[in-house]
């Protein structure tokens, strides 16, 4: 049987297919409605049974898993932007430091429960989660090394506080790239900590702290 040509039986017409019904992309990607162009998803709407998509080449991206020439140039900018807030952190003062990390924590919609650069022994900042009420404890480094994490994550007991968050802004590089253990303590320095101010719109504060 020829599987290219339209088949047809006492009902309909079809088409034998070479594999299964698939909501995922060549490379095993779950293709998400919400996260597919409207210009391919709205055929969703279509009533019949047959329809002509006229977007062919962005579908069969979306297919390949494949990113267009502006996605790329966009990624790229983003990667460069991300290498010059690392770059610029070495430009902000200390006290500077602690008042991005409360900006960071607050567009995620923590709540402070401690005064900024209070007189606390152990951290620099206590949060709350709304919705869950959870606690948490925050402590900020202009500049740190994997002994100073270490000291940190050890002495975190726990206890209200569900996880500790280090917090560091220079470019040890033997602590951006370390892989740690603990499971109560997450470490937030390098690209990961230049993406979260990409990501909630804290660029320009950099920018006009460091004009």
């Amino acid at each position: 049987m020829d599987n290219s040509k339209i088949q047809e039986d006492e009902f309909s017409k079809y088409r034998i297919t070479k594999t299964n019904w698939s909501c995922k992309d060549i490379k095993n990607k779950t293709l998400h409605v919400n996260q597919i162009s409207g210009k391919i998803s709205k055929t969703q709407g279509f009533r019949a049974t047959l329809c002509k998509i006229e977007e062919k080449d962005a579908l069969l991206r979306m297919i390949n898993g494949e990113s267009s020439l502006i996605v790329e140039q966009i990624k790229q900018n983003k990667i460069e932007l991300n290498n010059s807030l690392q770059s610029a952190f070495t430009e902000l003062h200390w006290k500077d430091f602690e008042i991005l990390t409360d900006l960071i924590f607050r567009q995620s919609g923590w709540r402070r429960i401690s005064f900024v650069g209070e007189n606390m022994k152990f951290v620099d900042l206590e949060l709350v989660e709304p919705i869950t009420k959870d606690l948490y404890q925050v402590q900020v480094k202009a500049s740190a090394d994997i002994k100073d994490f270490k000291d940190y994550a050890e002495r975190f007991s726990g206890g209200v506080y569900r996880k500790l968050f280090f917090v560091s802004f220079n470019q040890n590089s033997t602590l951006v790239n370390y892989k740690h253990e603990y499971e109560n303590v997450q470490l937030l320095a390098g690209s990961v900590l230049a993406d979260l101010i990409i990501d909630l719109g804290l660029t320009n504060w950099i920018i006009d702290k460091i004009a």
